[in-house]
């Protein structure tokens, strides 16, 4: 089976497009092989995914962000160290609170605490 982009998110104008997704990927990039698989294994489930290296994060980079979370029924969170130090991956869970979004956090390293981050950053 060949793996193919998913449509990109932005019209021809480089507004966002609405619709709506299973997913959406939440991670640093530290950790992109291993979410690239994850995704390769959610479209051949064909459960529609939001990925910001295949076609979703064009135009405005918050907006677009902001796009894939408001579209998104759950954020899949790779919890590793760098993302708890990103400010975009802050900005964009905080984002995910905010809307009042379902998360499934994976964790890709051993032995890190996110509850107390959890708490501070969704506040």
């Amino acid at each position: 089976m060949d793996m193919k982009a998913p449509s990109p998110i932005l019209d021809e104008y480089g507004l966002p497009k609405r619709r709506e997704l299973d997913c959406m990927i939440s991670y640093q990039w530290d950790s992109q092989h291993l979410v690239r698989q994850f995704y390769e294994d959610m479209s051949m489930r064909e459960i529609s995914t939001w990925f910001d290296i295949w076609g979703s994060m064009q135009g405005n980079t918050n907006e677009a962000m902001a796009t894939g979370v408001e579209c998104a029924k759950v954020l899949r969170v790779f919890r590793s160290k760098a993302y708890i130090k990103s400010a975009n991956c802050k900005m964009e869970f905080r984002y995910g609170v905010k809307r009042e979004k379902a998360f499934v956090v994976i964790p890709t390293e051993p032995n890190i605490q996110m509850e107390q981050w959890i708490d501070k950053v969704a506040i």
